[in-house]
């Protein structure tokens, strides 16, 4: 019954983009996405949200097979124009930097910068009030300094690096504030010395193209493998429930994972304690430390 509901509705889609009837077929295509979602329904979503000019609705197509939108040209071209539209220029910097094609990946960097020039000119007014709220966000608490950070990354790329530098070194923004700073400082694939205040209070420099990314450090495939012999065949549940947490908290320990976590079979073995709620095993001090940091810092997203 539902195969027939589908057949259907791509029909009349179909139907609807002959006949030009572009926001009709948008609407068809949005329910037949809903029954089962595809890359061939989602293209066509992406096609006619860009003809009718929705382009946040069309980011929101993309994103969900945002890396299927990488192998021509004419879809590189498509991600630049959704994405400058909507003025989110670091995070559009972010994909592009998925692009394994060397000669993809020059096109694409040099559309962008095009894109970019083009918007100096016409949002110049706009941009310097971002970058005004977005230098200043250390005058303020976590949740207008996260906010602001968001306006950031609608700066262009020169604009948004000038600033978040000086911010790694600010000790009014918050840690998490500059934690993710530095992890998009890695997903933008900077190549020269970054100075930053770290979560000890010490500033440190470091070249970014030399770094390990935090989860293809060793400590992060030990704690992985510990994870799933621990509990992907006997406690699937607790598996699903404690993986995401355990990714978010080797990601924030960028880039001294191996400091912060100096036993990671035992530190896993504690995270599943803790988890259940069971009496906890030994772990060193150094590893409880900061595993204690990173819980008072998580805990200023839920305030």
């Amino acid at each position: 019954m539902e195969e027939n509901r589908q057949d259907l509705l791509l029909l009349q889609a179909q139907q609807a983009v002959d006949e030009r009837a572009w926001s009709q077929a948008l609407a068809l295509y949005e329910e037949l996405y809903q029954l089962g979602q595809n890359l061939d329904v989602n293209r066509q979503l992406v096609n006619l949200a860009v003809r009718l000019e929705q382009f946040q609705l069309a980011q929101q197509y993309v994103l969900d097979y945002v890396e299927k939108y990488l192998g021509t040209s004419d879809d590189i071209d498509n991600i630049i124009l959704i994405f400058s539209k909507n003025q989110n220029y670091i995070l559009c910097h972010e994909i592009i930097n998925k692009i394994t094609d060397p000669t993809l990946w020059q096109h694409a960097q040099q559309e962008l910068i095009i894109k970019e020039d083009e918007a100096r000119l016409i949002l110049q007014a706009t941009f310097k009030a971002r970058a005004r709220e977005f230098k200043y966000l250390g005058m303020h608490d976590f949740a207008t300094q996260y906010h602001s950070y968001q306006t950031g990354l609608q700066l262009p790329l020169r604009e948004h690096l000038l600033i978040a530098r000086n911010l790694l070194l600010d000790e009014d923004v918050s840690d998490l504030v500059r934690i993710t700073i530095l992890a998009s400082f890695l997903t933008l694939k900077i190549k020269e010395e970054v100075s930053f205040l770290w979560l000890d209070n010490i500033v440190y420099t470091r070249k970014f193209s030399e770094l390990v990314p935090p989860l293809a450090t060793k400590t992060a495939f030990i704690i992985q493998d510990t994870l799933y012999e621990e509990l992907e065949n006997s406690d699937p549940v607790t598996l699903a429930g404690l993986e995401q947490n355990i990714i978010l908290r080797i990601r924030a320990a960028f880039p001294f994972v191996e400091q912060v976590i100096t036993d990671p079979v035992m530190w896993t073995k504690y995270q599943i304690a803790r988890f259940r709620g069971e009496e906890l095993p030994d772990l060193n001090e150094n590893d409880v430390r900061w595993l204690l940091k990173f819980d008072a810092l998580f805990a200023q997203i839920g305030n």
